[in-house]
Formats: C-alpha cells, sequence, structure tokens
C-alpha cells in the first residue's frame, strides 16, 4: 500500500463541529428572513419611486372597463345593414328616395328607446 491508500479525512474537532452547527442555524434563519426581506425591499422601492403607478393602474383599469362596456357588455342597436342604411341618408351625397327615408325613419324610430333611454 502507498501512502496514499492510508490517507483520512481530517477528524472534525468538537469546537468545528459546534461552528459548522451554528453556520447551519444562521443560514436556515436567514433562508427563511430573505423573502420577506426582499418584499419589503420592493415595496419600499415602490413606494419611494413610483407613487403615481398605483394611480395610472387604477385610471387604465377605469378606461378598459369602460371599454368593455361599450363594446362588449351591449348587443348592437342597428345590424350592419341597418346601420348602412341611416348612414347612406345622412351623408350629403346619399340616395335619399321618400321610400327609403320613411323605411329609415321608422327603422330608427324603432330604436328610439334603446338610443334614449326612455
Amino acid at each position: 500500500m502507498s501512502n496514499m491508500d492510508k490517507i483520512k479525512p481530517p477528524k472534525i474537532d468538537p469546537i468545528q463541529k459546534h461552528i459548522n452547527d451554528i453556520i447551519a442555524i444562521i443560514r436556515r434563519r436567514m433562508e427563511k428572513e430573505f423573502e420577506p426581506r426582499v418584499r419589503a425591499r420592493i415595496k419600499e422601492y415602490m413606494d419611494k419611486y413610483m407613487p403615481e403607478l398605483e394611480t395610472s393602474r387604477i385610471e387604465l383599469t377605469k378606461k378598459i372597463e369602460h371599454y368593455d362596456k361599450m363594446t362588449n357588455k351591449f348587443k348592437a342597436i342597428f345590424t350592419p345593414d341597418e346601420y348602412k342604411s341611416i348612414l347612406m341618408c345622412l351623408h350629403p351625397d346619399g340616395e335619399r328616395s321618400k321610400e327609403k327615408l320613411e323605411e329609415v325613419f321608422v327603422l330608427f324610430k324603432k330604436k328610439e328607446s334603446q338610443l334614449t333611454k326612455k
């Protein structure tokens, strides 16, 4: 056998074991406190450097809700063909026969309650 085969790992004396145990305890404590400390620091940063962020978020949320209500939540008042007929009659160069005007008037009058909320 060579001298290399006889090498044994060094023995850890009681003081070194005690130091290793303390390091492990401190490491666990630090890992446990790390996430809350990071969150607190991020919150502090946000409060300090971006105070208008929450106000902007609230305003944008209101605008999005408003647009959603306008576009997605309501049934269309006119079909595309009805809308085109009305638009044609209102356009300065539109074709306005007496019959077409009467048809559009009746169509428009039927939707009065939806248009005026009465």
